[in-house]
């Protein structure tokens, strides 16, 4: 007979119970922060914690980022109530309070665990033959979908003028519309990275991962910091695309939910 409980690392200190969420459940995943509802999902009621089966089998303790210096591994972290607030290095929505991100102690990097599988490179919608990579920025600079100021990582074409925030790039057709006002840096190669804003080493230079994925969604920025509606917003364009572009099969009941969720809603 199969048990209810396990082990997990997200709580070190108790097991965790499997729990079945029904339909009206209001709770949330502490690792993806998608709603419970109508999933499985394994809780811990002393510590608080409630997350889907699929995401504590998929994500794992520790991860390597190619964006982040290899000086140390991402771990799988709780934000606590007396941390001050952070916010993913990607997509530069906040990491709330009592959820999980990666995290680097040595240098502050931070990302969503959803946003941890977004892909290196993808095909571009505006030039065919051509990726859009993803980049630490490099320099000042404006998006090309929504021209809002650029100040962390961000999806460039090595060919053209096209600067894109990380959840800007969910809406493909619009940000190849649009002209960018911040010109990638002449001669940049995406293979290579520059200089990191703030907390992450400067000039260090990881290879871009390989891939090859394409996707579309509804257009949203990281400019609009709140965990509201906006917040439920951008994890639904980040479900999508990770749906569309078929990269993590293991967590397609989670995703379907989310899109789900914003569509009844």
């Amino acid at each position: 007979m199969a048990s209810h409980r396990r082990n997990h690392f997200v709580d070190p200190h108790h097991e965790l119970h499997k729990t079945w969420y029904g339909r009206e459940d209001s709770h949330t995943c502490d690792i993806c922060q998608i709603k419970l509802a109508g999933l499985v999902g394994y809780s811990c009621h002393a510590c608080n914690i409630d997350v889907h089966q699929q995401c504590a089998d998929s994500f794992t303790e520790s991860i390597s980022f190619f964006l982040h210096p290899p000086h140390s591994s991402l771990k799988l972290r709780r934000i606590l109530p007396s941390d001050p607030p952070r916010r993913c290095n990607l997509c530069r929505w906040p990491c709330p309070r009592g959820t999980f991100a990666y995290r680097c102690t040595e240098c502050g990097f931070d990302v969503h665990p959803l946003c941890s599988i977004l892909p290196a490179r993808f095909p571009s919608p505006s030039h065919p033959g051509h990726d859009l990579c993803m980049v630490s920025s490099q320099s000042p600079g404006y998006c090309s979908a929504c021209h809002h100021s650029i100040d962390s990582c961000e999806y460039v074409c090595s060919c053209s003028s096209l600067r894109l925030h990380i959840l800007c790039a969910t809406n493909a057709p619009a940000g190849a519309a649009q002209r960018s006002y911040g010109p990638v840096i002449p001669g940049y190669n995406p293979a290579n990275q520059g200089s990191y804003y703030g907390l992450v080493t400067p000039a260090y230079n990881p290879a871009i991962i390989q891939g090859s994925y394409y996707y579309g969604g509804p257009a949203i920025t990281g400019n609009n910091y709140n965990t509201g509606s906006g917040h439920q917003s951008f994890l639904t364009a980040i479900a999508k695309f990770l749906l569309k572009t078929g990269i993590h099969v293991g967590l397609s009941e989670v995703l379907s939910a989310a899109l789900s969720d914003a569509f009844n809603n």
